[in-house]
């Protein structure tokens, strides 16, 4: 590194097109009192403006219109050359609507935006464009406090752009802000992609870098404290430029700088490239598991990572993984995440909302970590001053949402095909995340319920507390494909919520569980059948919400047994009702409310019924026909109480838990532990899906670092964990055999990630329906099976075994009443055979 030989005295602010020098103190000052008279020293100018008394001049306003232009210039060529790449690679719909996007972003913040501007331009304590190298791009802008006097920490801030739109100025508002806590601010500018090359990039902030390091102390800067803050794009380049620093070092070049004068480095919602082979040289993840390099990791300052949770531009999985693996290649790395912010909140919105800000506390809090003054004074600074109003903030964040939408719970059809809805969207999708149609709903659909399939190409999904119909084989006709099936037109009449939907095509009805409306069938036609409240007063006697009748209401979903014909739903004070699916007759009704009263059910369509209680980890077995609890075991910890198990067609009931282990249990009550990753680093937190075979599920392991757990009053909780890779498999319960397994990062979720779902914040649960339906599957064909007709054998033969069963009991009392005879012992057996 060539050494620099200009300094904040010796500064000159000149055009970036055109002739860049530098000059001393001493030469610059014989040429302005030539010019103007005797002056003071350009350090003096700069404290007497900071205590107020400097005064502003024609110069200062000529100053403006030339960094005006100087910013114009840069804009337009930023522009400029940007559009020309987008156009070079291609630019589609999509990239025009995130310009588009980006434009209203700006002009809904632009009152906060023309704030900073003006601050950025007439404050006293902002000195712009002082020349740190001899690329038109470097220049740096230097914040100043007003605070006493003494030595004040310093940041280095790298801001960032998508290595294309970077610009000094970004850093305007957090420069600020740092300035008004006493410290001093350093934002850099460097190359931009096309005027320069990552490499290009990495040497301008280096450069920058050791600038500052060797001339901060000019104006009142301690080098012993020098912070260094990367942003975005700006992150991975200061890291990178850390990183071949302690190299050299580790090396014994001679430098300008050394990384033993950064005191920590900050990432703020890091672009860090991660796992990126092709570009491992400017890969920090990559780069840092060398252990040729090891001497120079250890030479690095701590890291600690800021990252949002919400972050669709950089997911914080890209913080996540680098922290992990700078520690195992022992460094120091903290990551902090912020659950719900996104990519520009940490940065821009939270920042312009004035306030308590949590991250910029936090950055301020290390920074003075060692200067108890300067915690008492922050400990009793005012809040920052509100820059935009919240409904601006607000509506500033919408024309992102369609980029950064969450897909609601899946549903997988026969032919592959997953039904999800977002907003006010249903999307179909191949099994590839290829993208099959989108219907508008008019309506908010629910994303926390699944749609219901009713057959014939028909979908239900509950929005808005309306329940439609979307008929898929009409979508992108001109034919309507949307339906109001049940609700009110009018989005502004209340109405009690939909708490649950379920459709049987074998009884040709659709039920709906309103709260504290009741349970409702309709037909097809969307005509009532039959409703039920969950208490009934027959002959004077109650039926149901036998502790509390006023407020009592059906809480669950309804759900289908086919065999059994029977609808499945509970109350909220724990009791269970089996409910004909024709008329509504109580069959039984099971209280469970000694368990909890929060529990789901699972069908068995095979006789069972199952009943999971997550507070107390257990699973019960009922007999479908009674009630009665059949058997009952304990399993591990769930992650939710909205987590279900899976039955697949040898009967065995199947739910994952936060321990590691997928529990299978057969219709006897035979127990089964499951594990394809370790269970000790393990965790299982979205339900098992059936394989359309019938016979076996898919499973989704999250392989974490730190998991710990512990029991307190018999419950289990599993905390303290970070994920790092997820292993989906397939099992077959019955036969303990694996078939299939692959891993996230991997192929096939890769390709996920590639398809149209990226437009979309993908999860465990959404990656599982999609592996599941992609034909990842035993060696026979799904198509050749046939549910429909399946289900009408299995209630055949359902309702033969009853007749058996009725026969059996009325024999045994006849054996009981009567003497017993031969014949009838022999028929008895016959029948039990």
């Amino acid at each position: 590194m060539e050494s620099d030989t200009a300094s904040f005295e010796g500064s000159e602010k000149v055009s970036i097109f055109g002739n860049n020098k530098t000059t001393t103190f001493e030469e610059k000052e014989e040429r302005e009192r030539s010019e103007m008279g005797d002056r003071e020293p350009l350090i003096d100018r700069h404290r007497r403006r900071i205590s107020g008394i400097g005064n502003k001049s024609l110069s200062r306003q000529s100053s403006f219109r030339q960094y005006f232009e100087h910013a114009a210039a840069e804009t337009y060529l930023i522009t400029g050359l940007s559009f020309k790449l987008l156009r070079y690679l291609g630019v589609g719909y999509r990239w025009i609507t995130r310009l588009l996007a980006l434009l209203c972003y700006a002009m809904l913040l632009l009152p906060g935006f023309l704030q900073v501007v003006y601050s950025y331009y007439f404050s006293n304590q902002v000195h712009r464009s002082i020349i740190y190298g001899d690329q038109p791009r470097n220049r740096l802008d230097l914040y100043l406090p007003m605070g006493p006097d003494g030595k004040k920490p310093v940041v280095i801030f790298v801001t960032g752009g998508a290595w294309i739109i970077g610009y000094k100025a970004w850093g305007s508002l957090l420069g600020l802000q740092l300035a008004e806590r006493d410290i001093i601010v350093a934002s850099l500018d460097y190359r931009n992609f096309p005027q320069g090359t990552i490499s290009d990039m990495i040497k301008d902030v280096s450069q920058g870098i050791s600038f500052v390091c060797n001339n901060i102390a000019a104006v009142g800067g301690d080098p012993d404290r020098i912070y260094l803050v990367g942003q975005s794009a700006g992150a991975h380049i200061s890291a990178c430029a850390l990183l071949e620093q302690a190299i050299r070092e580790s090396q014994g070049e001679s430098c300008s700088w050394s990384v033993s004068q950064i005191k920590t480095y900050f990432s703020l919602s890091g672009g860090i490239m991660e796992g990126e082979s092709s570009l491992k040289k400017y890969s920090p993840e990559l780069r840092v598991q060398d252990k040729s390099i090891a001497k120079a990791v250890s030479l690095l300052p701590p890291f600690i990572l800021f990252h949002g949770t919400e972050d669709k531009s950089i997911p914080s999985v890209a913080s996540e993984n680098f922290a992990d693996t700078l520690k195992n290649a022992g460094g120091h790395a903290d990551l902090i995440l912020y659950e719900g912010k996104t990519h520009t909140d940490m940065f821009v919105q939270d920042p312009l909302r004035g306030g308590k800000d949590e991250l910029f506390e936090h950055l301020v809090s290390v920074i003075h970590a060692d200067d108890e003054e300067a915690l008492m004074r922050d400990a009793n600074s005012s809040p920052m001053r509100r820059l935009v109003p919240e409904i601006l903030v607000k509506l500033a964040a919408e024309p992102w949402k369609s980029f950064t939408s969450r897909l609601g719970k899946p549903l997988i059809v026969d032919d592959g095909i997953v039904y999800s809805c977002s907003e006010k969207f249903l999307y179909a999708f191949k099994s590839n995340g290829s993208m099959v149609s989108s219907v508008h709903l008019n309506y908010t659909c629910n994303g926390g319920i699944a749609p219901v399939y009713g057959g014939k190409g028909k979908v239900y999904i509950i929005a808005e507390n309306k329940v439609l119909r979307i008929n898929t084989l009409t979508a992108g006709t001109s034919d309507p494909a949307v339906e109001l099936f049940f609700g009110n037109e009018s989005t502004g009449e209340r109405s009690d919520e939909i708490l649950g939907l379920s459709a049987s095509m074998l009884t040709s009805s659709v039920y709906i569980n309103i709260r504290n409306e009741g349970l409702f069938a309709y037909s097809l036609r969307g005509r009532l059948r039959w409703s039920a409240l969950p208490v009934i007063n027959q002959f004077g006697y109650f039926q149901g919400c036998k502790n509390n009748v006023t407020d009592c209401y059906f809480k669950s979903p309804p759900i289908i047994d086919s065999c059994e014909s029977s609808v499945y739903i509970s109350n909220n004070e724990g009791e269970l009702y089996s409910i004909s699916a024709r008329s509504p007759h109580f069959k039984w009704i099971q209280n469970l409310s000694s368990f909890d009263k929060v529990f789901t059910a699972t069908p068995g369509n095979n006789g069972f019924l199952y009943v999971t209680v997550p507070a107390k980890a257990i699973v019960l077995g009922l007999d479908a026909f009674t009630g009665d609890i059949s058997w009952e075991i304990n399993i591990g910890p769930l992650s939710s109480a909205e987590l279900l198990p899976v039955v697949d067609a040898n009967g065995w009931v199947s739910i994952g838990s936060l321990d590691g282990f997928l529990y299978s249990i057969s219709p006897t009550g035979i127990l089964k532990k499951f594990s394809k990753a370790s269970p000790v680093n393990s965790v299982i937190q979205v339900s098992p899906v059936l394989d359309c075979s019938g016979y076996a599920v898919y499973i989704s392991q999250t392989e974490v670092e730190g998991k710990s757990s512990r029991v307190i009053d018999n419950y289990t909780f599993v905390s303290a964990m970070k994920p790092k890779n997820v292993v989906f498999s397939l099992l077959v319960p019955a036969t303990e055999a694996f078939y299939w397994s692959d891993m996230y990062p991997g192929e096939f979720a890769s390709n996920l990630s590639r398809s149209d779902l990226n437009k979309f914040n993908l999860n465990e649960e959404i990656a599982l329906a999609f592996i599941a339906a992609a034909n990842l599957k035993l060696a026979f064909s799904c198509s050749e099976l046939r549910p429909k007709s399946i289900s009408v054998i299995q209630e055949s033969l359902r309702l033969k075994k009853k007749e058996y069963d009725q026969t059996i009991s009325e024999l045994e009392q006849k054996a009981a009443k009567e003497a017993t005879t031969s014949n009838v012992l022999e028929n008895l057996s016959n029948l039990v055979r």
